[in-house]
């Protein structure tokens, strides 16, 4: 009888077996990673074993860093500063290091990681030695970055954005407002006749209403709600037939240099608006250097493609001219630069800026399908960079069409429909005064029901274009049904939008408010002589 046996050593023999296999799979594991270094370092601080990913990012071969000490990885002052120590004496008291920070590779390149030293311990809890993981974060954290820009820029966006709708509508009635104040001024001073003193308080209130106007045109180009007459330009000589100006308001003071690019791309912008923008910075510029300094005005080609212009850039892919404006005065700190484009915003002492300068600048540039970005620190000045699209297209110059001369009235006949009773009775006024006959009306119904009532010719039509329960342009729709021979002319406070809208068609006779008595009578003597009829024919003057 068998009362026992002696142990079957085999199962021992396969758990050898089995740890060996689980460990050359490990160790397969591990030199297959491509994205993180992960090597073995033993518990005297040398490398043990090297895998691919640490090939890639730390560019040296595995026969030629096993077995050198992990202090080879570093740069000479972290070894001073006994950083490779400090990890794995962490790692030997805590079991684990782990930080985010900069290392360099082979080639002397700096890469930021993220580094974790693992410390390894065998059954009875001896130090057998380390695991050091590192993961190149660079591209990951730049990305990041980007994204925070992106981000930040978007929130800026739509903060102007808004910003600009406000504006729009603000500057929408006070149009109507500084339309009656002018008209009302140019009918007193017609009344009065000669008196000096009183002429010259009116003169007073024509001139602030006129720089209110002014405000309320900057708001609108701010808003982008101003019309624009693009044309094919070279900025190159903008800047020159500018540049007496310019000098001659920095002062002597301030040291005006040029860079101008050879055989510059043209862009396709508004003439008048780029003017704007380059007196508005070098203004702005000027300010910053009160005791003298260097004003830069630089132009150049750029392309933009995959990769933008600037972290920031919204920019489609494509050729771009860029005007860049660069100071050596104060400076602007990242919380003030962030609201430069806000309309109001100003650093300036109070009463010297209106804080509409770079409110301009925006709106200009953005209009023309641009970018603008401002580089600023402190006491290190600031660089305003523009961007344009260049254009493929030709100027061509088309004929001015003859200005009409202020006359008299030839006895005409105009149906006047605004529903501000301020600005409706003072144009009339204004109309009648020069022999034409005004037929007026508060809204569009109002305005059927008098046409329809007159039995004589209407020969123009002059109808604001936003109004309650029927707009402007239905009611000239509609009325040049009834009256094929009437002509139009529309006013409003912002045409821009009205032609984003489809309110009004572009091409068609506009008075913006707020206008002056003289532009009021040679927009209405230019449409009569000159405009379209409703049923196209031709205007015959006897």
């Amino acid at each position: 009888m068998v009362i026992g046996r002696p142990a079957d050593d085999g199962s021992q023999r396969r758990a050898e077996e089995a740890l060996g296999q689980s460990e050359e799979r490990f160790r397969l594991l591990v030199e297959g990673v491509k994205d993180y270094a992960t090597f073995m370092v033993d518990p005297d601080g040398n490398i043990a074993s090297w895998n691919i990913g640490a090939e890639r990012i730390m560019g040296f071969a595995d026969h030629e860093i096993v077995g050198r000490h992990v202090s080879d990885l570093y740069q000479e002052e972290d070894v001073a500063a006994g950083n490779p120590e400090r990890e794995l004496g962490v790692a030997r008291s805590e079991g684990r290091f782990e930080e985010e920070g900069w290392r360099i590779r082979r080639d002397g390149s700096r890469f930021l990681a993220i580094v974790l030293l693992t410390a390894v311990h065998d059954a009875d809890g001896v130090l057998r030695g380390f695991v050091k993981v590192i993961r190149d974060i660079t591209e990951r954290r730049r990305a990041e970055d980007e994204n925070r820009l992106l981000e930040a820029r978007l929130q800026q966006s739509q903060r102007l954005e808004s910003l600009g709708q406000l504006a729009g509508g603000v500057a929408h009635d006070f149009n109507n407002l500084l339309a009656a104040i002018l008209n009302y001024a140019d009918l007193i001073t017609d009344e009065l006749g000669d008196p000096d003193s009183v002429k010259k308080d009116i003169g007073e209130i024509k001139r602030a209403a006129e720089r209110a106007a002014a405000l309320t045109h900057q708001l609108l180009i701010f808003g982008r709600l101003e019309v624009v007459k693009p044309e094919i330009i070279n900025l190159n000589e903008v800047i020159a037939d500018l540049e007496n100006l310019l000098r001659s308001t920095i002062g002597e003071h301030v040291d005006l240099r040029f860079d101008l690019a050879d055989h510059l791309w043209p862009v396709k912008v508004d003439p008048s608006g780029i003017e704007q923008v380059l007196m508005n910075l070098v203004v702005n510029a000027r300010d910053s250097m009160s005791t003298g300094g260097i004003l830069s005005i630089k132009t150049k080609h750029a392309e933009i493609g995959d990769e933008p212009a600037h972290a920031t850039s919204q920019l489609a892919r494509g050729s771009y001219v860029q005007l860049s404006v660069s100071d050596t005065g104060t400076g602007m700190t990242p919380e003030v630069a962030a609201h430069v484009f806000e309309p109001f915003f100003t650093t300036k002492p109070k009463g010297t800026g209106s804080g509409l300068g770079l409110a301009t600048v925006y709106g200009v540039v953005i209009q023309a399908g641009g970018e603008v970005t401002v580089h600023t620190e402190p006491d290190e000045g600031t660089t305003v960079r523009i961007y344009l699209p260049a254009t493929a297209e030709v100027a061509v110059r088309v004929p001015e069409q003859p200005a009409p001369s202020v006359v008299e009235s030839r006895g005409e006949t105009i149906l006047l429909v605004e529903d501000e009773d301020q600005v409706r009775e003072p144009t009339s006024r204004t109309l009648a005064r020069r022999g034409y006959r005004v037929l007026e009306a508060s809204g569009g119904y109002e305005a059927l029901t008098v046409a329809s009532k007159h039995n004589g010719t209407i020969d123009l039509l002059l109808t604001d274009v936003v109004m309650p329960q029927m707009s402007g342009k239905e009611l000239a729709e509609q009325l040049g049904r009834l009256r094929p021979e009437i002509r139009v002319l529309f006013m409003s406070g912002y045409l821009a939008d009205l032609l984003e809208r489809g309110a009004i068609a572009a091409g068609i006779p506009f008075l913006e408010k707020p206008f002056t008595a003289l532009q009021l009578l040679k927009q209405v003597r230019g449409v009569l002589d000159f405009g379209q009829r409703a049923d196209n024919r031709p205007v015959v003057h006897s």
